[in-house]
């Protein structure tokens, strides 16, 4: 994943195994691995919006967020309004990471169980 660009260090001069990863940052690992194994392009952001409200066209990670949306590897939550979020910026617990991932490997082996939620 990180010969691909999946992983950058946030300090770029050391690795830092006990720092915590965001939801988007996540997405970016999982989508690039996607991309990387199926060999298929991430979707494009050519809206403003896309199913989240908190994820935007100009955000680099909109284009992940959007793929891991269309796949149905990441579905998001409802806020109290009803409106779908991602919450890129929080920080990724271990049981999203688990559910992404059962989503994932669903999406690439056409495998048809997934995680009741």
């Amino acid at each position: 994943i990180a010969a691909h660009g999946g992983i950058v260090d946030k300090d770029k001069t050391r690795f830092n195994p006990e720092s915590v990863v965001t939801r988007a940052e996540f997405l970016k690992m999982l989508m690039t691995m996607y991309s990387q194994s199926t060999g298929k392009k991430l979707a494009e952001c050519k809206t403003d919006r896309t199913a989240f409200v908190d994820v935007n066209k100009g955000d680099w990670f909109c284009s992940y967020a959007k793929t891991a949306y269309d796949l149905g590897i990441a579905q998001g939550t409802k806020d109290s309004k009803g409106k779908l979020r991602l919450n890129p910026n929080k920080i990724l617990t271990r049981g999203e990471a688990a559910v992404w991932l059962n989503n994932y490997f669903v999406t690439i082996t056409g495998n048809t169980y997934k995680v009741p939620r």
